[in-house]
């Protein structure tokens, strides 16, 4: 089946039946605003839906569904303060989520679960006083937080505990706002990190790795385009990942697979 509207706000759709139970689906806006959605049915259940918006703060939307239980969605604003959001499910049970805002205070946000257990968070912000933040599971138990202010009052803090239960946390600040950052191993390999930034733009990253192999990173921005980013392994495989931000444009993305 097919239907084309070439004039105007065209519109067009289509429906192809493959083979097997496969189904594509196709919707495209030509003029203005311009839409496109597509549906595509591949080997196996495989589901792919695509969605895209052209003009002013075009948006961009990816599912896919590839071999075995798989799954990925993608978000993407085009023009002025362009937001993109990717989750995609690797091999295994991995789960990959990124969000990233380019003009102004641009800010990143990566959350990745691949091999094993091992989880990755990253915020990052480009313009003003920049802000990054970094949380990764390596092998074992091991968890590694870091986060680093560029312009400033540069604040930089590291935390590591890699091979066996060995702790490093570092602390340095440059100049002006004081600086907070706290360190504590719990029961088991937990490992518990906090950074704090207090005046000017205030920076809050805490990362927790306590009961099982649950992983918390929680990354927060309270002056101006305030940015929450969270990151949470429950039990399981399940990773959820959530980053907000609260004033202007605000966003919020929201992964869940428990």
């Amino acid at each position: 089946a097919g239907v084309r509207a070439c004039a105007g706000a065209g519109v067009r759709a289509r429906v192809r039946a493959c083979a097997g139970a496969g189904v594509r689906a196709r919707v495209r806006a030509c003029a203005g605003a311009g839409v496109r959605a597509r549906v595509r049915a591949c080997a196996g259940a495989g589901v792919r839906a695509r969605v895209r918006a052209c003009a002013g703060a075009g948006v961009r939307a990816r599912v896919r569904a590839c071999a075995g239980a798989g799954v990925r969605a993608r978000v993407r604003a085009c023009a002025g303060a362009g937001v993109r959001a990717r989750v995609r499910a690797c091999a295994g049970a991995g789960v990959r989520a990124r969000v990233r805002a380019c003009a102004g205070a641009g800010v990143r946000a990566r959350v990745r679960a691949c091999a094993g257990a091992g989880v990755r968070a990253r915020v990052r912000a480009c313009a003003g006083a920049g802000v990054r933040a970094r949380v990764r599971a390596c092998a074992g138990a091991g968890v590694r937080a870091r986060v680093r202010a560029c312009a400033g009052a540069g604040v930089r803090a590291r935390v590591r505990a890699c091979a066996g239960a060995g702790v490093r946390a570092r602390v340095r600040a440059c100049a002006g706002a004081g600086v907070r950052a706290r360190v504590r191993a719990c029961a088991g390999a937990g490992v518990r990190a906090r950074v704090r930034a207090c005046a000017g733009a205030g920076v809050r990253a805490r990362v927790r790795a306590c009961a099982g192999a649950g992983v918390r990173a929680r990354v927060r921005a309270c002056a101006g385009a305030g940015v929450r980013a969270r990151v949470r392994a429950c039990a399981g495989a399940g990773v959820r990942a959530r980053v907000r931000a609260c004033a202007g444009a605000g966003v919020r993305a929201r992964v869940r697979a428990c």
